[in-house]
């Protein structure tokens, strides 16, 4: 999850005129945005993995 958290704040000092008062992290991945792709990549991880652990999680109250 870490990526979640770090990633925009990274991302965001390669995206000029960017600013994390301002501006909505969903601008990060809106079509134009130089970090479109990474910003993208990222959200289908963690959601991925967010899918993963969610199955993980039914199975193991299910064994109970």
């Amino acid at each position: 999850m870490a990526i979640d958290l770090l990633g925009p704040f990274l991302w965001a000092t390669r995206y000029a005129g960017y600013s994390h008062l301002r501006d909505t992290i969903s601008a990060l991945s809106a079509s134009g945005s130089p970090v479109q792709k990474y910003q993208s990549a990222a959200l289908i991880l963690v959601g991925s993995l967010l899918l993963v652990f969610a199955v993980g999680q039914g199975l193991s109250f299910q064994a109970i």
